[in-house]
């Protein structure tokens, strides 16, 4: 990218000087050019995300086998008698 954004080449005179073909260097340019704007997530960001989204759905996974025990089924159900009988 530094030919191209730093030195003044253009795509295809870039892409020739590295032996690439042209569209790649386009392609990489537009990534680029959205990771600078924001728009893309960076290597590290996409691997922190992913980290994050295994870690949410472990603790649901968790928190489902918490609730689905016989001993909280039966404080769930008395909380909710005991929430029925205060409003009536």
């Amino acid at each position: 990218m530094a030919l191209v954004r730093e030195q003044g080449y253009s795509v295809p005179e870039a892409a020739k000087s590295l032996g690439i073909a042209t569209n790649m260097l386009y392609r990489w340019k537009d990534q680029y050019e959205q990771q600078l704007a924001g728009k893309l997530l960076a290597e590290d960001e996409r691997k922190e995300l992913k980290r994050l989204r295994k870690e949410k759905n472990t603790t649901l996974t968790n928190l489902k086998g918490f609730w689905n025990r016989p001993d909280q089924q039966r404080i769930a159900r008395f909380r909710a008698r005991h929430q029925r009988q205060a409003h009536d």
